[in-house]
C-alpha cells in the first residue's frame, strides 16, 4: 500500500467491496460465456419452448414460442375492448386443455364473471352450441334447452378444467400482495398466471409510464425466479 496513491487504495477497497457484495447476494450471477456440452444436450431437448396456445392461436404461438416459462406477456388495449376474453379463449382455456396449473388473479372482475366467460366458452368451443352467450347469461331465465346445455357444459368444467383453475380475487390494487399470492401458489405447482387488470394506480401522474414499466420489471424478475410464465392484462389510457 505504501506505493499506491489514495486514488489507487480507493479503488482497491472498492473492488473487494464489490467482490463481497456479489458473493452474499443472491440476486447476482456472473458466469463465463461459453458453449458447454450440457448446454447443447439441454436445447436438444426442446424444452425451451412453452406452453402450446397452438389450439386457439397458431400463428402466434409459433412466432412466440408457446407461453415461455421465466418470461412474461402483457396483452395490452383500452378499457371495455374484450381483454379478459381474449386471455381466457385464447390462452387460459389452452393451457389447462393440457393439464397446466393455472391461476387467474383479478382485482376487478369477480369469480362469477369468470365462470359466465368459462361457460360460454366451453359451450362454443366443445358443444358448438352458440345460443348462450355472455350477455345472454347475464339475462337469465333459461328455457329447457339452455338448462340442460349448462348442465352439460357445467358437468365438463368441473371434470376436465376445474382441477387444473384456480381463482383468487384482490380487493385492492396491490402488486406486492399479488406477488405474494404468486409466490405461495407456485409452491402449490401452478406454473402459469394472468393478473387481471394491470394499470397505473394514478394514470393522471406524468411518471406513470415510468411506474408501469418498473412494476412490469418486478413481475419479470419474479416469473424467472419462480421458473413460471405471468400473462397480465394492461389497461391503456385513453388519452
Amino acid at each position: 500500500f505504501s506505493r499506491m496513491s489514495t486514488s489507487e487504495i480507493y479503488n482497491y477497497y472498492e473492488h473487494q467491496l464489490n467482490h463481497t457484495f456479489i458473493d452474499v447476494e443472491s440476486d447476482v450471477k456472473i458466469e463465463d460465456f461459453d458453449i458447454t456440452d450440457s448446454y447443447l444436450n439441454k436445447i436438444n431437448e426442446g424444452n425451451d419452448l412453452g406452453a402450446s396456445i397452438s389450439s386457439a392461436l397458431p400463428r402466434l404461438n409459433s412466432d412466440m414460442g408457446g407461453i415461455r416459462d421465466r418470461n412474461v406477456v402483457i396483452v395490452s388495449a383500452s378499457t371495455g375492448v374484450g381483454k379478459t376474453s381474449f386471455v381466457f379463449g385464447c390462452m387460459i382455456l389452452p393451457l389447462i386443455k393440457q393439464g397446466i396449473k393455472t391461476a387467474i388473479i383479478s382485482n376487478e372482475q369477480g369469480l362469477d364473471d369468470f365462470r359466465a366467460v368459462m361457460l360460454s366458452s366451453v359451450l362454443f368451443t366443445e358443444f358448438s352450441y352458440y345460443k348462450i352467450t355472455r350477455r345472454r347469461i347475464m339475462a337469465g331465465k333459461f328455457n329447457e334447452e339452455e338448462w340442460d346445455m349448462l348442465k352439460k357444459a357445467k358437468d365438463f368444467i368441473n371434470q376436465k378444467y376445474t382441477p387444473y383453475l384456480k381463482f383468487v380475487k384482490m380487493f385492492e390494487y396491490n402488486v406486492v400482495k399479488t406477488q405474494k399470492v404468486i409466490k405461495k401458489l407456485a409452491r402449490e405447482g401452478f406454473s402459469k398466471f394472468v393478473y387481471d387488470v394491470f394499470k397505473s394506480v394514478d394514470s393522471s401522474s406524468s411518471d406513470s409510464v415510468g411506474m408501469m414499466v418498473e412494476l412490469s420489471k418486478a413481475f419479470f424478475n419474479l416469473a424467472d425466479k419462480l421458473d413460471i410464465s405471468v400473462v397480465i392484462t394492461q389497461q391503456t389510457a385513453l388519452y
